[in-house]
């Protein structure tokens, strides 16, 4: 559906104005997973680093 609306001359100005929109989402998308990608991955280490700590040698 998108690459008609880039072909079509009148859906440009909509298509530029709508990729700029998702374009800001994506960001703001992809933020937010690496964040949130992050504090599982610290929580993650966290109980590893634990684990090995509580198990014995």
């Amino acid at each position: 559906m998108q690459p008609r609306r880039r072909s079509e001359p009148n859906g440009n100005v909509t298509g530029d104005a709508r990729s700029s929109q998702t374009g800001t989402h994506s960001t703001r998308y992809r933020i937010i997973v690496s964040f949130v990608l992050l504090e599982f991955f610290s929580i993650f280490t966290r109980a590893l680093f634990q684990g090995i700590q509580t198990q014995p040698m």
